[in-house]
């Protein structure tokens, strides 16, 4: 299944609704929180986006693969 959504509420009611085996999130960096007044991809967004997924797919024992990307040189790679 995919779940083309950004906004981390709606992530994990659909998580917690689908109750999936493995979850894969490409890229972290597009997805928010209103809960942070920061934007998408910026180290505060990350920390609480990152921490909110790996607290609920721990406690649901759900494989979790999460991508982003660094910026070195003003390039996008992958990671």
């Amino acid at each position: 299944m995919f779940f083309g959504e950004t906004d981390i509420d709606l992530i994990e009611n659909e998580i917690n609704k689908k109750d999936p085996e493995l979850v894969i999130i490409d890229s972290i960096q597009t997805i928010y929180s209103d809960k942070v007044d920061s934007i998408p991809g910026s180290t505060s967004q990350l920390r609480e986006i990152t921490s909110r997924i790996m607290r609920m797919c721990k406690e649901k024992k759900v494989t979790t693969i999460i991508i982003g990307h660094v910026t070195k040189d003003r390039k996008h790679c992958r990671t």
